[in-house]
């Protein structure tokens, strides 16, 4: 989850702690870590087998009955469908209750109604009053005794009051009857959801952090507000949910209405969500459909909403439309991150690999909404946790390398301002400048039309060699060939037919870093065509496959040898060389032989713009 953080991390807190000590810390912080997931795991499991052995747990002895059909002997581990219609018991528990004491039962949206000899004690309000599932939930109840001793009738109905999510409710009852004073069940049962306890808040407190900078970065329009928003929003619906899902929740929160619906709503939200910034980190296709998915799938949601909101539907039951709706989703997201990952696309796998597995991981849960293989949510809760863990501390660990990253990013930044002002002030040479103002004065009597064209091209030339001083990114590839024909176009007005320029352009729609051009074509000239009596040809072609973008100055001048280049040129070539590893990721190969002429091929990794061919 804090993946922006572990790629754009902030090292304005070593300011006041020296690096040194925060390295020290990192493998600390791992460590600790990964000491206390496993301590979590520890806990949850000691707990569990409390749970499942302790001596004040009841069983229920005798017979059933399911939905009025002959009775059944009650076996140890029943197996009871809760869609089977109302599950009737009939026997008596195996310890004696005194009056007073209370016997607390999990209820997973089901109705209950108790009688002991015959005499109705106890009935939940949705089987009195018969408003079906809207007072419905996963909810921890209890019942003060009159006093039952082992040889009393007790008569237990269970109702369900939905078809689909819930099939184990019937035993998961007989398998929680816990006898005893209700404050030492808390306490007890709240060792055993402590840790999920801990766990929700922890992401729900990042979540406000990343949800607080996001808006902080929106405001401010700072690049990856939006991609941070997502991801808090993503935090924050699986702490809720956590929180919601925890085992004690009614205990703590007597909103039954409210619980149910937050958490089915924060995990269908989860869902949507996690499309979301898992579409975010892919590229071409892949993106593409996963866009497309996640739109199709908050449209279908929405639908699903509609008839909740209208108070037709309770949430609970459109949970077989969602999981039907989720699965398909789920498997073309993870459709759409294989490919991304066949590919190769992007450096970064770590991300990528999160989400495969966080994918997966929802697809099993959908898949045991039929099943009833485990728990629900287990799987999902427990390895959305060990990934946020894992680029939690994966962030604190390359907090320091980031930190330097960024020094470096300053001092090429200076390298880079200081190669443009010298690849600038080289074109603005003083007999340049006088050569061609002299040879404009000489068109103005004989030719004033040929002037007027050659000061605005020299106007236009001069302007843009001043504004690359000033700021310098990459320009759009048309605007430095028009610079380039301004150039040339100023030197065959001294050398005339000496100079040839043509063009072959087959793609155009990509960004070149500034001043690239205009030098080669300068040495191409300088070094190459003007050295024979007759002048020469210069050809600026550009042509792409499907991951670089090429461009080639290539003439037919002298030519020279590469192993001993001049001075001179060999400092240009440097900075061009220099600019285009360090700006757009590019690289220069050079090829001349004495006689032959000379070739220059620029090799840039090509990323075309939305909306062009």
């Amino acid at each position: 989850i804090p993946y922006f953080f572990s790629r754009h991390s902030f090292p304005l807190c070593l300011k006041v702690v020296p690096i040194e000590y925060f390295q020290l810390q990192t493998g600390q912080i791992s460590s600790i870590t990964i000491l206390y997931s496993v301590l979590l795991i520890v806990i949850s499991v000691y707990h569990q087998m409390v749970y499942a052995n302790s001596e004040k747990l009841f069983s229920f002895e005798g017979e059933y009955s399911l939905d009025g059909e002959e009775w059944k002997p009650l076996t140890e581990n029943p197996d009871i469908s809760a869609f089977d219609g109302d599950l009737l018991l009939r026997g008596n528990f195996n310890m004696s209750m005194a009056e007073g004491s209370y016997l607390n039962f999990y209820l997973n949206h089901i109705g209950i109604r108790i009688s002991v000899n015959g005499e109705e004690v106890y009935t939940t309000s949705n089987m009195i009053y018969d408003t079906g599932a809207d007072l419905c939930g996963e909810i921890w109840d209890s019942w003060s005794s009159t006093g039952i001793g082992e040889e009393d009738v007790v008569e237990i109905q269970l109702h369900n009051f939905h078809h689909y999510g819930n099939k184990t409710a019937y035993t998961d009852f007989l398998k929680s009857v816990y006898g005893g004073q209700t404050d030492y069940f808390k306490n007890w049962l709240g060792g055993y959801t402590r840790p999920f306890w801990v766990i929700g808040f922890v992401l729900v407190v990042v979540a406000f952090a990343m949800i607080g900078m996001a808006v902080g970065f929106l405001a401010l329009r700072i690049s990856y507000g939006k991609e941070l928003w997502h991801m808090g929003m993503l935090a924050f619906l699986a702490g809720v949910y956590i929180l919601l899902d925890t085992p004690d929740i009614s205990l703590k929160s007597h909103l039954i209405v409210f619980n149910t619906y937050g958490r089915q709503l924060c995990i269908m939200l989860a869902g949507l969500e996690l499309g979301i910034c898992a579409a975010k980190s892919l590229s071409g296709k892949a993106h593409r459909i996963a866009r497309a998915s996640v739109s199709a799938l908050g449209v279908s949601i929405g639908i699903l909403l509609i008839p909740v909101l209208a108070g037709k539907v309770v949430v609970y039951d459109t949970l077989p439309f969602w999981v039907g709706i989720q699965a398909v989703f789920s498997a073309v997201l993870f459709g759409c991150c294989i490919l991304e990952w066949k590919n190769g696309q992007k450096k970064e796998h770590t991300m990528l690999l999160s989400f495969l597995i966080v994918l997966a991981a929802v697809l099993l849960e959908l898949a045991n909404t039929c099943t009833y293989w485990w728990m629900s949510g287990v799987v999902v809760k427990t390895v959305f946790v060990v990934i946020f863990l894992f680029h939690m501390v994966r962030a604190a660990m390359t907090v320091p390398a980031d930190y330097r990253a960024s020094i470096k990013a300053k001092e090429l930044a200076e390298e880079l301002k200081n190669s443009r002002i010298t690849l600038s002030m080289s074109q603005i040479r003083t007999h340049f400048i006088f050569n061609v103002l002299n040879a404009i004065s000489g068109m103005c009597k004989y030719d004033p039309d040929k002037a007027d064209e050659t000061v605005v091209r020299f106007a236009r030339f001069l302007r843009s060699n001043m504004d690359i001083m000033e700021e310098d990114r990459p320009v759009p590839f048309v605007r430095a060939l028009e610079h380039v024909e301004d150039y040339v176009a100023l030197e065959q007005v001294r050398f005339g037919e000496k100079i040839e320029f043509v063009t072959d352009i087959e793609v155009s729609n990509f960004e070149i870093p500034s001043l690239i051009l205009q030098p080669l074509a300068e040495n191409a000239i300088r070094h190459g065509l003007l050295l024979k009596p007759d002048g020469g040809m210069i050809l600026l072609r550009t042509w792409a496959d499907r991951q670089n973008v090429m461009i080639s100055i290539e003439d037919d001048g002298v030519g020279f040898d590469t192993g001993q280049p001049v001075k001179e040129k060999s400092m240009a070539l440097k900075n061009i060389r220099f600019r285009l590893e360090n700006m757009v990721n590019g690289r220069i190969n050079i090829e001349s032989s004495p006689g032959h002429g000379t070739k220059v091929t620029i090799t840039i990794p090509y990323q075309k713009e939305e909306g062009t061919k």
